[in-house]
């Protein structure tokens, strides 16, 4: 039990640029879906019978020989994208015919991943059914093998039939990527650590895909999807300066990539409550003997540090405020006069300060009643190098 493929012959081997997107090949002896004025157009895609030698049609071998049950014929070839786009190759049925009970079928590999079987019986297989595509990049290839078998268990009255498939193949180059335009709002001045919303907006308003914010060469956040046209992101500067904000529009199916002009959002450093600062303590105090001094800090609910220096000098590391007041015991080696202030360092809502000078009198001699510090000895220092 056989039946005849019918040959195809190289006056059958058509191509078409329909729409200046589309070249069709038709291995069929007829070929209705070609235009009268169709021509070979290599520049948009190419042949090989051996992923060597280019051309056009007539490197695609031909379909023929005689089938059986459970057999199947085969023509190997692959297809070149030439143009500088990406385009969709497409294998498809045209105008197929086959002799009356004929049973075959037909399918469509491309780099070896196969497509579905077609049955032509009965006519239900009609042209323009899709057997295989793949997306070509700009230059890239495809292994396509074309199929026609008969099914294992045909009956008899396939024999001495005849089928002609009429594979098509189209390639369709991507549509052309609308142009877009970018453009990024935001207040012009922003606060550290206060949080201020970024928008892009995207033209036309039907692009889709994301958007990425950007502070200078930095990614600000993630990609951001587009809805409507619009990506916005809610954004908290860390550090004071001029910021310059940049939107990225990622592109998408059928519309270009596009950057916004830079934004400038100026962000500075917030504004703090103001504070005062006083400091009290013994006016005179004997030598080597400690001397309490006290910082209060106005408002007392200011957290942070105070730092006490005599002349300039730091006196120690700087004290923890407690309910807005610090203390230190310090003592003095050498006689003279020290200038005692006290430096409150500011916290995140409140600003520094300092204190007036309190001068303290260094003497060996033992001070006047009513004049003295304290002789409390817990935290003392012997300062001798602080001069006065």
């Amino acid at each position: 039990m056989t039946s005849t493929i019918n040959t195809q012959g190289s006056v059958a081997r058509t191509a078409t640029v329909i729409g200046g997107a589309v070249a069709a090949l038709f291995l069929a002896l007829c070929a209705v879906l070609v235009p009268a004025t169709a021509q070979a157009d290599p520049s948009v895609i190419q042949y090989s019978a051996d992923n060597s030698t280019w051309g056009g049609m007539e490197q695609i071998p031909a379909l023929s020989g005689e089938l059986i049950p459970g057999g199947e014929s085969t023509s190997t070839f692959w297809a070149k994208n030439t143009t500088s786009d990406g385009g969709r190759l497409q294998v498809y049925l045209g105008n197929w015919t086959a002799s009356e009970n004929m049973q075959a079928y037909v399918r469509a590999e491309i780099n070896d991943e196969t497509g579905d079987i077609v049955d032509l019986v009965n006519d239900v297989a009609l042209p323009g059914t899709e057997l295989k595509s793949i997306h070509l990049n700009p230059g890239e290839t495809a292994k396509v093998l074309l199929v026609v078998g008969m099914p294992a268990d045909a009956g008899n009255e396939s024999q001495n039939g005849s089928v002609d498939p009429d594979f098509a193949l189209d390639f369709e180059l991507d549509p052309a990527a609308v142009s877009t335009s970018t453009t990024v709002t935001a207040a012009p001045t922003a606060v550290v650590g206060t949080s201020v919303e970024l928008t892009a907006t995207i033209d036309p308003s039907d692009a889709t895909g994301t958007v990425q914010f950007k502070d200078g060469a930095t990614d600000i956040g993630g990609p951001v999807a587009v809805t409507a046209g619009v990506a916005s992101y809610t954004h908290t500067f860390t550090v004071a300066g001029a910021h310059d904000i940049t939107a990225v529009y990622s592109g998408d199916t059928g519309f270009a990539t596009s950057t916004s002009a830079a934004h400038t959002v100026t962000v500075s450093d917030p504004t703090k409550l103001s504070t005062s600062i006083t400091i009290s303590g013994g006016t005179a105090v004997n030598r080597g003997t400690n001397i309490e001094f006290t910082a209060t800090v106005i408002p007392n609910a200011a957290t942070g540090q105070v730092q006490f220096t005599a002349n300039g000098v730091n006196l120690g590391s700087p004290v923890t405020l407690v309910n807005g007041v610090a203390k230190i015991n310090r003592s003095f080696g050498v006689d003279g006069e020290q200038v005692i202030i006290a430096k409150y360092l500011g916290d995140s809502t409140y600003a520094a300060s300092a204190s007036a000078d309190h001068t303290v009198t260094v003497s060996s001699v033992a001070p006047e009643p009513g004049g003295s510090g304290s002789a409390s000895s817990s935290g003392s220092l012997d300062t001798g190098s602080l001069g006065g």
